[in-house]
């Protein structure tokens, strides 16, 4: 298929497209910004500063030939398209991309389109929530001795959690998925339950962060993400006692 035949085929679906970009970009910065968040370190002297880690390193996670990358770009559609909750709703019109007809097409535009956006854009987007491309502020400083993942690249249990994280960031906006919407009185202590999606965001975030017990069991992310979200839960059968830091914005959905 040349450009012409694909920008005709998807032209009726631009808009689609662009909500499925948005869902993968979040679902990947989630983890990368979290990580980035939890590896910061405070340093008094001689000036109070915050060590954080170097940009680049986002950059090299991302490297276009890298292997996280290169997984995103082969599995990543079909895995968010196989997802049960993607295939509970795949009738809904803007998963349309995600059906048999375009799909290839839809992995095709990921990695052509998508992943190099994504590369430019997540490392843009955390430099700039830093302010570190004004060389005169002096809170943030760059640190070669502050590794991401341990220095490591990203595991299997990384790239599953991205991949639920992209179904869940598309789901959860998607119009034409109905939604039960709860939001808990306190922070401080309230009940989520198996069926539910955990949604915390805060005025600090790139973009929210949605728990399910697949997130919670992924121990490879469930600590970091719990960190940053200032979270705690105590698991009792298919019930999770949570409390969260006041701050947060929560709320408890149900697809329907």
């Amino acid at each position: 298929m040349d450009q012409n035949e694909i920008m005709k085929t998807v032209s009726p679906h631009v808009k689609k497209l662009e909500v499925i970009q948005w869902a993968i970009v979040n679902g990947v910065i989630s983890l990368m910004y979290s990580e980035f968040i939890r590896r910061m370190r405070s340093k008094t002297s001689p000036v109070p500063i915050i060590l954080i880690p170097e940009i680049q390193t986002i950059h090299n996670l991302l490297k276009r030939d890298g292997p996280m990358v290169t997984l995103l770009s082969k599995s990543l559609i079909y895995d968010m398209a196989t997802h049960p909750l993607t295939q509970r709703f795949i009738n809904c019109p803007e998963l349309v991309l995600f059906t048999e007809e375009y799909i290839d097409l839809l992995n095709l535009l990921l990695d052509h389109y998508i992943v190099p956006n994504l590369c430019k854009w997540i490392p843009e987007s955390i430099s700039n929530k830093f302010n570190l491309q004004d060389k005169n502020q002096q809170t943030f400083w760059e640190s070669n001795e502050i590794d991401l993942f341990d220095g490591k690249y990203l595991s299997v249990h990384h790239y599953e959690y991205i991949a639920e994280q992209c179904v869940l960031q598309l789901l959860c906006i998607l119009p034409s998925i109905q939604k039960d919407i709860y939001v808990p009185e306190e922070n401080l202590h309230f009940v989520m339950r198996s069926n539910e999606i955990l949604c915390i965001n805060h005025d600090n975030a790139i973009c929210p962060i949605y728990f399910t017990p697949n997130v919670f069991s992924n121990e490879d992310v469930s600590e970091t993400l719990l960190f940053v979200t200032s979270t705690e839960i105590i698991e009792d059968e298919d019930v999770y006692s949570v409390k969260t830091n006041p701050f947060n914005k929560v709320s408890l959905i149900i697809l329907e």
